[in-house]
């Protein structure tokens, strides 16, 4: 944000400050970026506008910071939850995290950040899709957005190069909902799919939750992700999964267990403390969403590993070729896999999820 010289543009779930508290010093940084005459815009969702407030308020009424706010629930049926930011079109941040002073300090969370220009010309096309749904989420809006021509069309099949460490990257987005994709520009779930089907060797998956069970909207099963771990696991490929505790409700428990009875497959689940002063809801909670294969390719996201997140939900994710941010990823999860505050699932134990607010 101190390097931004023309623009940021941040896609958000919602903002959330509290005085002295980590996110405050971001908010800082976007306040002082607009008075020296950068253009700022956030895209927020619209559920979680009375969360945002004061957030937004501190931001204040600055002519160089506009805020929107996308109707997801009218236009598909979920949210926007994706957390990214561009910079002056040309630098990258996507994770976990929430703009959420909590998220700062008290949830585990992965991000990354990517300078390329390509790249982030290609996610601007989401953001200015959304921008544009703020105010006008007509069909023929959306059909016009969706099928615009452009030339940054960044993809699996045309990925950026990225020079990290003396070594080159291959690296490529990919978004949900389906229904809400820029032509030419990769979904979530075959990306996912198709990411775990190469894996030759081992597969690390870390997420707040997985579950092929449809919790929201039409009920029923829902395979892609499931079927996908199940495949590899039965071709002797390792597959290692840490899930929250927040995870262990009903009745997605019994679909993890059923998971965690595959051979070659070990599932845990995290645990974190509470804090020393006192509760804090949504947080003291693994949140990461990220896949490790093999040696040499990564998965980093916005969106839990449920139907709702890829099929109805404003989520996007960074697959990254390249044995360095592999090494990185996978000193991360070993980290949590052999701590203390991961623990095997017990197919023979009854769990209640925590208590989250």
């Amino acid at each position: 944000i101190h390097e931004a010289k023309q623009s940021i543009d941040i896609g958000a779930f919602y903002l959330d400050s509290q005085l002295g508290k980590p996110l405050t010093a971001v908010l800082d940084a976007i306040k002082q970026a607009a008075k020296r005459g950068v253009k700022v815009r956030i895209v927020l969702e619209s559920s979680m506008r009375a969360q945002s407030l004061s957030a937004v308020n501190f931001l204040g009424k600055d002519a160089n910071i506009q805020i929107r706010y996308l109707p997801m629930g009218k236009i598909d049926g979920g949210i926007l939850h994706a957390k990214y930011m561009l910079v002056d079109t040309r630098d990258v941040f996507v994770g976990s995290q929430n703009f959420d002073w909590k998220s700062l300090s008290h949830v585990h969370e992965v991000g990354c950040r990517v300078r390329n220009a390509m790249l982030a010309k290609t996610i601007l096309r989401v953001f200015n899709m959304d921008w544009a749904l703020c105010l006008h989420h007509d069909f023929a809006t959306r059909e016009r957005l969706i099928f615009a021509k452009s030339n940054f069309n960044v993809s699996a099949e045309r990925p950026v190069q990225v020079m990290y460490h003396g070594k080159i990257l291959l690296v490529h987005p990919a978004f949900s909902p389906p229904n809400l994709l820029p032509q030419g520009l990769d979904w979530e779930q075959t990306q996912w799919v198709n990411l775990i089907k190469s894996a030759q060797h081992q597969v690390l998956l870390q997420v707040l939750q997985f579950s092929p069970v449809k919790g929201w909207g039409r009920k029923g099963y829902w395979g892609a992700l499931d079927g996908a771990i199940r495949q590899v696991a039965a071709r002797g490929v390792h597959v290692k999964l840490i899930v929250s505790n927040w995870n262990l409700k009903y009745p997605a428990i019994q679909y993890l267990k059923s998971l965690s009875l595959v051979p070659n497959v070990a599932i845990k689940y995290s645990a974190l403390p509470a804090y020393s002063k006192g509760f804090i809801s949504y947080a003291r909670v693994e949140h990461a969403k990220v896949a490790i294969i093999d040696h040499d390719l990564i998965w980093i996201g916005t969106g839990n590993w449920e139907w709702s997140y890829f099929h109805d939900t404003r989520n996007l994710a960074l697959i990254v070729q390249g044995d360095e941010p592999n090494r990185i990823l996978s000193q991360i999860f070993w980290h949590d896999w052999d701590g203390p505050y991961t623990h095997y699932l017990n197919v023979g134990q009854k769990y209640r999820a925590p208590k989250t607010h």
